[in-house]
């Protein structure tokens, strides 16, 4: 009788067949298996063998135990020496973040004395300032209304394409009765841009004299004649237009003129004019003349003046 090693059947021997026929495995005789065992080709092993076989194993295993701790190993003394970086990193920046802060509360607090300086002069120092600029700015204006005192604006002359404005000036120094030539003229012209269909009136025209006491005597006839000189008295085109004779003025006292005029009929006052770029008002016969250079200045004079 024989038996199996892998299935555990027992057959009958034949012959020397060594293999089960059922699971093709090595056979072992019933009597002589105590301490062998059958190795995958069918040859009994003795115990001696399978100790030294699996020995071997574990001999290997360790083999490669010991080389996968010898790895890790060195990767954890990587990593330690990576953490102690970061350490230091992280130290060094703690040490500057420090430092950073120490210097934000200095300068907190040198803003704050910044803050608390200016707080108490910006009063002042606004005030001088505001001063300075009204005070620059009233003597530009004054320089730029000096450059004007040659001139003077003639209102309600009609205004023709092609038109040559120097054929006027004979007819106005007829009119007005004050004798003066093309050569007492230093330029005259419409202001503005050129006349549009849609225009609603005449341009202003400005005559630049080359002397300012002809410009004065010029204006002074023109003005005891207002409302008696028309277009039609000139021969001009058109239907007959009162012509008006005025100062050439800057932007700014234009401004201020329009506005005290407007203050004169609310409080009834009787007298604001013009004379050499400057303005004047008077309530009425006999009480004081006041010059006006800023709106400030209508604010003092009509506060006590109520409107009407």
């Amino acid at each position: 009788m024989v038996k199996c090693a892998a299935c555990a059947k027992f057959m009958a021997a034949k012959g020397g067949e060594t293999s089960c026929p059922k699971c093709s495995k090595g056979l072992a005789p019933v009597g002589d298996t105590a301490g062998k065992q059958a190795s995958p080709t069918g040859h009994l092993l003795d115990s001696h063998d399978i100790v030294a076989e699996i020995r071997a194993q574990f001999d290997g295993m360790k083999a490669e135990m010991l080389l996968e701790f010898q790895s890790f190993k060195e990767e954890l003394r990587g990593l330690r020496t990576e953490v102690l970086q970061l350490k230091s990193d992280l130290a060094s920046i703690r040490t500057d973040m420090t430092f950073c802060m120490s210097k934000v509360a200095v300068l907190e607090a040198r803003t704050a004395e910044m803050e608390t300086y200016l707080t108490e002069s910006d009063i002042g120092t606004t005030g001088e300032l505001e001063q300075a600029v009204s005070e620059l700015k009233m003597a530009c204006n004054d320089r730029e209304q000096e450059s004007l005192f040659n001139e003077v604006e003639i209102t309600g002359i009609p205004e023709h394409r092609g038109e040559n404005l120097l054929h006027l000036i004979p007819l106005l120094a007829e009119k007005i009765g004050v004798p003066f030539q093309e050569h007492d003229i230093n330029s005259i012209d419409r202001l503005g841009s050129p006349m549009q269909e849609n225009s609603v009136g005449p341009r202003k025209i400005v005559i630049r004299f080359t002397r300012r006491i002809t410009r004065n005597t010029f204006l002074q006839k023109a003005r005891q004649r207002r409302g008696l000189i028309t277009s039609a008295e000139l021969g001009l085109e058109g239907p007959p237009a009162p012509l008006y004779f005025n100062e050439r003025l800057t932007r700014l006292n234009r401004q201020l003129f329009a506005k005290a005029r407007g203050e004169c009929r609310h409080h009834q006052w009787r007298y604001c004019w013009i004379k050499s770029g400057r303005i004047y008002l008077r309530k009425d016969e006999g009480s004081q003349v006041s010059r006006i250079r800023v709106e400030k200045d209508l604010s003092v004079l009509f506060q006590d003046s109520p409107k009407m």
